[in-house]
């Protein structure tokens, strides 16, 4: 076992991430190799179940996310994502579709190895490919069938054909020689058949051979990644373990001792060790603000499952039975941790609430795919850096005197009134004709009213904003921000040139002198506008967005 995949353990134990969850990061990881075929067959046959489809999906759109060094995790997201449209649930290329602008923004990919080399063209290429077929409803369709029928072949032969159910390549080898597997040498010159080169294969072999022959240059491109995953499954069974037994002791040691805690760090990747008396008293620090959260006496699981499903019948026919199927059966209890900001004085601790398996995590998750896209058609919408970097790209020369200002909303979550977000939320979606808008509120109104975890063996409950965690989170409070800028700026003045928001950073442009900023200023329209912290300079590098 490589130190990578030790990190990535932990880093899955420490997240509670769920089987297709853990399915995906493997897949998508940082190492030399491409994902097992076995392993992209398992995750593209679970996106046919609703929760896992739901969860494989947020860990694509968060691996999608990754920049930089990296860009592994990009470029095989794509590339799983890629095997998924083509052999996976419908669901996934209908999903890529309401967010192909996710990927088209990958075109504009930047990385630069330390060896000089372009490893960003890698995912540039591979994102331009994936809009391109997903545009392309005809060839999508093609595709899906022939890469279906290309699986099913190569299952058929894997288990047929070869020594040890594996496919056998060139010259008698049991594993592929990229450079012959498909080459006129073998098929061509040769002149005779691929059974020639195997003197034991029988004519059903060859048959069978024939028939995995790729037809397509597509159906080979897809033979020769299922080879060269099926090739690292076979190294990776003769592969010996270079952790010791007294690292793997260490590991066993660090994992049970209950006088720490490990958590990832809230910035910057590290993992953090803490003393678990310091770790409590930060976690009550916060859920003692009776603002926010309220202690209860007793698991409300049960009830709330009840009033789920009474709300639930109350809906047109159709939504009930799509919204039965997203309740589990056996529902659990949230849990509530905090991760580490050390980065901060005293560490304060970012509040997260794993919602696995919880009542609302499924709900959540169908709340999200119906906000999701009419966030990303929102003006300011901005994703990430390389994001911002282009709307300044297509912005034009910026003029003497022109403030580059960035604003951080603090603790955004958890500062949203449940009043306000859902009217900001019930604004978006009557602009928007959603479908079934009062329907939608009523279940987002619901998931915020029974936020339900536990910490120490507590119970408790979140009165005030949305947890971190909530799968539909991020998307309603880029909804609620995209309402306070337009009421804000409806009572401004002076107008920024260009303006961008991610969920809680906000970077614009203004053409107006600093000094006029706090003349300017009316009340906002708001009742209980947020709190920001934040800078302005006349100097791009200042908001620390510069190509890499």
């Amino acid at each position: 076992m490589t130190t990578s995949a030790i990190r990535r353990q932990m880093k899955n134990i420490v997240n509670n991430y769920s089987e297709a969850e853990i399915k995906v990061r493997e897949a998508t990881s940082n190492d030399p190799w491409g994902p097992s075929s076995s392993l992209m067959t398992e995750i593209a046959d679970l996106t046919y179940n609703v929760v896992a489809f739901s969860e494989i999906m947020s860990m694509i759109w968060k691996r999608l996310n990754d920049h930089g060094k990296n860009w592994r995790h990009v470029y095989k997201a794509l590339t799983l994502l890629d095997y998924m449209i083509k052999t996976g649930s419908e669901r996934v290329a209908q999903q890529c579709k309401e967010n192909i602008f996710a990927i088209q923004t990958l075109k504009d990919f930047q990385y630069i190895d330390r060896d000089g080399k372009d490893q960003g063209i890698n995912v540039r290429e591979k994102s331009k490919q994936l809009v391109t077929l997903l545009k392309d409803d005809e060839r999508l369709k093609s595709e899906r069938t022939q890469a279906l029928k290309t699986k099913e072949r190569m299952a058929q032969v894997a288990t047929g054909v070869g020594s040890n159910n594996q496919i056998s390549f060139g010259r008698g080898s049991s594993q592929p020689n990229l450079s012959t597997s498909y080459s006129e040498h073998e098929y061509g010159k040769s002149g005779g058949s691929p059974a020639s080169y195997h003197g034991s294969t029988s004519p059903r072999a060859s048959s069978e051979l024939e028939q995995a022959r790729p037809q397509t240059s597509g159906e080979e491109e897809l033979q020769l990644q299922l080879a060269l995953a099926m090739s690292r499954e076979a190294a990776e069974q003769l592969s010996v373990q270079n952790v010791t037994r007294a690292q793997r002791n260490a590991i066993k040691a660090l994992k049970t001792n209950r006088n720490i805690v490990i958590k990832p760090a809230d910035k910057g990747g590290a993992i953090v060790i803490q003393n678990r008396m310091d770790y409590c008293k930060e976690a009550y620090r916060q859920l003692d603000n009776q603002e926010h959260y309220r202690r209860l006496p007793a698991n409300p699981t049960k009830e709330h499952t009840h009033q789920l499903n009474k709300l639930i019948k109350t809906f047109d026919p159709d939504l009930q039975n799509i919204l039965r199927t997203l309740i589990p059966r056996t529902p659990r209890v949230g849990d509530f941790y905090c991760l580490p900001k050390i980065h901060k004085a005293n560490t304060p601790g970012r509040p997260i609430v794993s919602g696995n398996g919880t009542l609302c995590e499924n709900l959540s998750g169908y709340i999200e795919g119906i906000l999701k896209p009419i966030v990303l058609g929102t003006p300011s919408f901005c994703r990430d850096t390389t994001d911002f970097l282009q709307k300044l790209s297509t912005h034009g020369p910026v003029e003497p005197g022109t403030l580059l200002t960035t604003m951080d909303v603090s603790a955004l979550y958890t500062s949203i009134p449940h009043d306000d977000g859902i009217a900001a939320t019930a604004s978006i979606l009557n602009t928007n004709n959603s479908q079934s808008p009062d329907a939608i509120l009523q279940l987002i109104r619901f998931i915020l009213d029974h936020n339900v975890f536990t910490f120490n063996n507590q119970f408790f409950t979140q009165t005030h904003g949305t947890a971190m965690g909530t799968k539909f989170a991020p998307q309603y409070a880029n909804i609620f921000m995209h309402k306070f800028e337009q009421d804000f700026f409806t009572a401004q003045d002076l107008q920024p040139t260009l303006y961008t928001a991610s969920p809680r950073t906000i970077s614009q442009c203004s053409t107006f002198p600093a000094s006029t900023l706090t003349t300017s200023k009316r009340p906002s329209p708001m009742d209980r506008p947020c709190e920001y912290t934040g800078s302005a300079q006349t100097r791009r590098n200042a908001m620390d967005t510069y190509r890499r």
